[in-house]
């Protein structure tokens, strides 16, 4: 891999020069995954080469119970 290409934690702080194709996930990661953070509902990292964000994902913090398909019978 190169020294070049790395992956690193965005903080709640920093402001993000993201910019992809998808008008939504670009104003997420520009406005809303600080607040994500700040709130711990979700981290997000970038994806750099060359000092430059390349590509954004952010982990949330959710989870799926048992009981929420208990309508759900088992086969």
């Amino acid at each position: 891999m190169s020294a070049d290409l790395f992956v690193r934690k965005i903080t709640p702080e920093e402001n993000i020069e993201f910019d992809c194709d998808d008008d939504d996930l670009t104003d997420f990661f520009r406005s809303d995954c600080q607040n994500y953070q700040r709130e711990m509902l979700a981290v997000t990292y970038g994806i750099e080469f060359q000092r430059r964000i390349i590509a954004m994902y952010s982990l949330c913090n959710y989870r799926l119970d048992v009981h929420d398909f208990s309508d759900i019978q088992k086969k």
